[in-house]
Order: C-alpha cells, then sequence, then structure tokens
C-alpha cells in the first residue's frame, strides 16, 4: 500500500495486480470508507446497523478468528486514549495488509479462505453492489475490462465444473463459489444457485453450446460480442461478470519471451494465489530449507474451485478427488507424466520441444480452449520443509504453507507431453520468473 498526497486530498491506494509494466493501483476507497466509519462507532458506543455479523459468519471459525483480529487492532489502536486522529491512523494503518481477508464492501469478515485478490461477502447486498456499481465501488470488479484470453479460461474451467456430478458440483459450489446473479437495473436475485441448482447448472450447459458457437467465428472475442450485442439469455452476461470477479487468484498470460520451452506448451499462466501472509510464510520456510518446483494435477473441473480458494490440503475429506494412497497432504510430482495421471489426461512419452507460437492467434484471439479437452496442471514452488513424504515421483506435503503456485500451463488436445523440473536450468529459470512478480 502506500500514500500520496495532493493538494486536494490524501489518496491511499493498494497493489493488487502486476503485469509486466508494474503494479497496477487497486482503489479501496469504499471499503477504508467503511473501515473508518466502523471504528468511530465504536469509538463512540454505537453499533452501526448492520455491521454485525450474521448468524451464518457467527458459526464460521475461520470469521470468528478474524473479528477478533479487527478487534484486538480496534484495541491496540485505542491505546492512544488522549489523541484524536492518532488512534484512527494507527488503525488504518494496521488493517490495510488485511483488506483481502474482509468483504470489500461491508468489510464483514469473509467466511472462506483468503486468496491474493478481494471479493465480496455472500450477503445478497454486497453481490448486487459489486456487480451493479463494478470499479466504481471496489476498484477491481470490472469484468468487460478484462483480459479476454485469462477471462475465456475461466469461463472453460466453470463450464467444466458444470459437468461434475450433482453431488461433488454442491461441495464445490458452496460459499464464495456460488453466484448471487443480477439482471441489469434490478436489485433482486435473478438467480443463486442455492436456490435453484438445476436452473443454474442449465445455464452454465447453455453457455457452453453458445460459446462453442462463437468462439468459431470470433475467436476470444465472443466475450466482447455478448455485451454488444441483445444476447440469446438475458443470465449470460450476469453469469460471465460473475466468472470473472469471483475469481480471487492472479493469472497473467506470460508473453511469448517469457515462456519457458522446457514445458512443452505455448499456453504458460503466471498463478499467484497466496495472500501476503501466507507468502510471507512460505518464504521464511523457503529461506530456512530451500526450495524446488513440481507439478499438481487436478481434474479440469476442480481448477474452478482452486483459483478461488486456493490449494488445500483435502486428504481425508469431502473434496478430495483422487485418494490418500501414499499418505495425507498436497499431492505433488518432478514430473509432468506423474501430475498428468491426476489430471484425467493420456500422457505422451516424446519429449518433444515446444512447438513455435503461432504469434497471429493472440492477435487474431483464438488463443481459446475446447473445455472437451481441457488439461490443466500448475507449477508450484514447494519448500524442502522435512514433512514432505517423497516417494519416486511423488511428493506430498501436509503443510499447506509450504506450497505455492506459481504458474498454471494448459495442454489442448487432452494429452501431456513427459517433462521433467529436475533439470537445473529449467529451475533457475522458473525461479527467474517467479522473482520478478514475488520479490520485494
Amino acid at each position: 500500500a502506500r500514500y500520496s498526497r495532493t493538494d486536494a486530498q490524501l489518496d491511499v491506494k493498494t497493489w493488487q495486480e502486476k503485469d509486466t509494466s508494474g503494479y497496477k493501483p487497486l482503489d479501496a476507497a469504499v471499503q477504508l470508507q467503511n473501515m473508518a466509519k466502523q471504528f468511530w462507532s465504536k469509538v463512540c458506543g454505537v453499533e452501526l446497523a448492520g455491521s454485525s455479523c450474521d448468524p451464518h459468519h457467527a458459526c464460521q471459525s475461520g470469521a470468528s478468528a478474524l473479528a477478533a483480529k479487527k478487534s484486538h487492532i480496534f484495541d491496540e489502536a485505542c491505546a492512544w486514549q488522549d489523541r484524536v486522529l492518532l488512534p484512527l491512523g494507527t488503525y488504518m494503518a494496521k488493517r490495510l495488509p488485511y483488506l483481502h481477508e474482509y468483504c470489500v464492501i461491508c468489510d464483514e469478515p469473509l467466511v472462506f479462505p483468503a486468496c491474493l485478490r478481494p471479493t465480496v461477502c455472500t450477503r445478497v447486498l454486497c453481490c448486487y453492489s459489486a456487480r451493479a456499481f463494478g470499479a466504481a465501488v471496489t476498484g477491481e470488479f470490472s469484468g468487460q475490462n478484462a483480459n479476454l484470453e485469462i477471462w475465456d479460461l475461466l469461463v472453460a474451467m466453470a463450464i467444466c465444473a458444470g459437468r461434475m456430478t450433482q453431488e461433488r458440483m454442491d461441495l464445490l459450489f458452496n460459499q464464495e463459489n456460488f453466484p448471487t446473479l443480477f439482471l441489469p437495473g434490478s436489485s433482486e436475485p435473478a438467480l443463486s444457485y442455492t436456490h435453484n441448482r438445476a436452473k443454474f447448472r442449465a445455464l452454465l450447459q447453455e453457455l457452453a453450446s453458445y460459446r462453442q458457437r462463437e468462439v468459431g467465428q470470433h475467436g476470444i472475442y465472443w466475450l466482447n460480442q455478448v455485451y454488444r450485442e441483445v444476447p440469446i439469455n438475458p443470465l449470460f452476461g450476469p453469469l460471465l461478470g460473475w466468472i470473472w470477479d469471483s475469481n480471487r487468484s492472479y493469472v497473467l498470460a506470460l508473453a511469448d519471451e517469457d515462456r519457458v520451452p522446457e514445458l512443452i506448451t505455448p499456453f504458460q499462466y503466471l498463478l499467484l494465489s497466496a495472500p501476503p501472509e501466507m507468502e510471507a510464510a512460505f518464504q521464511t520456510l523457503k529461506a530456512k530449507h530451500g526450495s524446488t518446483f513440481c507439478f499438481h494435477g487436478s481434474g479440469s473441473s476442480n481448477w474452478h474451485c482452486i483459483l478461488r480458494q486456493g490449494l488445500k490440503n483435502c486428504s481425508g475429506t469431502k473434496l478430495m478427488s483422487a485418494g490418500q494412497a501414499h499418505g495425507a497432504g498436497i499431492y505433488l510430482a518432478r514430473d509432468s507424466s506423474t501430475s498428468a495421471g491426476y489430471s484425467g489426461a493420456h500422457v505422451s512419452r516424446q519429449e518433444s520441444p515446444m512447438p513455435k507460437p503461432d504469434l497471429t492467434r493472440e492477435v487474431t484471439g483464438s488463443r481459446s480452449h475446447n473445455p472437451d479437452s481441457l488439461v490443466i496442471m500448475a507449477v508450484c514452488e514447494v519448500a524442502n520443509v522435512p514433512d514432505i513424504t517423497k516417494k519416486s515421483q511423488i511428493w506430498v506435503c501436509p503443510l499447506e504453507a509450504a506450497v505455492v503456485t506459481r504458474f498454471l500451463v494448459v495442454y489442448p488436445g487432452g494429452g501431456v507431453p513427459h517433462v521433467q523440473l529436475t533439470d537445473t536450468q529449467v529451475i533457475d529459470r522458473l525461479s527467474a520468473l517467479t522473482g520478478r512478480w514475488t520479490q520485494p
């Protein structure tokens, strides 16, 4: 975060987005205003209407811990009892590093795990505000200005998630993963997954059919067509906006010169999901134990959830999808062939060089993906903590803080080439790219 003083006002901006030109400012004015209002109301002993946690939030241990953190920061700030502005300044400064843990609209604790990008809670009013006022409210929720290639990839992931069994879909589309959609000009929800699962599933299927037709003619620019023309279904626009806005990880398509040839795919993306405190914890483990890179494979239907909750140790829970034959933890591999098995892909043992990039695809917008043959894997940086179980190419890490996502690789056509992450040159290249975005 930074402060910049002008003649007219003191501007407070934070950075959550970063590209090759550097960090882009994120306007957090609404959330900061709510923080200040709640601070002064608590100082005066007055509870703001609607500021307390609802019963659903109160029963969540994570939300309770965040509420306690906010209360502790308040108590620390109010130690300056003979001052007026100093307690407020202290409170705001101490809260800034944790904006991503609270709703950007109401500043109440989120009931789901924190990730890098900010988001709103599941209250209807906050969901409506985020979609109705967009960047004017949050500085972040502006789907129409999104990177189209990334947006289309997120849509493909959502379509894959919509093809799961109803039971598993109910698990993954829970809390932060389910949408509340609003038609333009209406403050009443037009569709909520928790209230109409069948309609939401049918909407995803209809969107998949529409996308398949339009991609052939417009490439990834089909997303613009939805907003330029009268859509077949008026819920397409709200659904596409929610798919972009609800993504809580930072995904950036790597430029041609930054792609790692050894990964043998032109579809390479930066993937950062760890919030600041988790990144700091990882850097501490890395400084003590060193680190290396591993693949993490998961079915294409799971990535919609992973980008919104982060990479978690789901062993022994209902979210587990591939068993725990080698123990509980996050499953990783030093080679793509092993992780491909967890992704549901077939493996090509041919170690061929990466195809020469067809740059016209990037100009014409044809870098889209077929959900029917979408194979996605993450390249993670892993701290070499002693807790890791290493069995041949498979590594199992029970400590979530020791694993952070760095890159996302997509292999079209359902096949995955054999790639090893044991080569020193590859590790150095990945480390250099990682350092560009994660070092101060």
